[in-house]
């Protein structure tokens, strides 16, 4: 949804990038502020980000790099960009 919106950037290069503007990233602060909204009947939508996150980096679908979050499937990935 937030990229669909045009929330966010290619990525940079340098350490802990992937080749220069290959994927596409969102501050993952923005992608936090978005994700509570969205569970906000939850008991506790901190935790339940949190718990999100540590699945999607863990299972290698997300990572996260100074400050932010990039999904690693081909629809995180730039288009004509």
């Amino acid at each position: 949804q937030l990229r669909g919106e045009g929330v966010g950037q290619p990525n940079p290069g340098g350490v802990g990038w992937p080749e220069p503007r290959t994927y596409w990233v969102i501050s993952e602060e923005t992608l936090k502020d978005h994700f509570i909204g969205k569970v906000s009947s939850a008991a506790n939508p901190r935790s339940t980000y949190k718990q999100a996150v540590d699945a999607l980096v863990g299972a290698g679908h997300m990572v996260l790099n100074d400050g932010h979050v990039w999904f690693t499937d081909n629809e995180g990935k730039c288009k004509n960009v």
